[in-house]
């Protein structure tokens, strides 16, 4: 088993893209051939570099399915529409905490 304190930038590369491809930790972690218990107290810290990658990636995956929900209501998906207007209500309740 490798230790999370060895990881290269190219694990962290491979990082973002598996979790912008929706791999779970436990699935990640078998990749990397790393403890799952690592990884997931790796998770528990938001700063560690493996969080940022992971929650990273997987940012990133939703930006590009929320730009097509935006193309889809652009052109006249009410679908699509009524679901960009649950996560403008998010971002407005968002905006709002301290």
């Amino acid at each position: 088993m490798r230790n999370i304190t060895i990881l290269t930038e190219s694990d962290y590369e491979n990082i973002e893209h598996w979790a912008a491809l929706r791999y779970s930790i436990s699935q990640i972690a078998l990749m990397l051939n790393i403890d799952i218990a690592e990884l997931g107290m790796a998770m528990q810290n938001p700063s560690s570099e493996f969080a940022r990658r992971y929650n990273s990636g997987k940012l990133k995956s939703s930006i590009k399915r929320r730009e097509k929900l935006m193309e889809m209501a652009e052109n006249g998906s009410i679908w699509a529409m009524q679901t960009l207007d649950g996560y403008e209500q998010n971002q407005r309740e968002d905006e709002l905490m301290p």
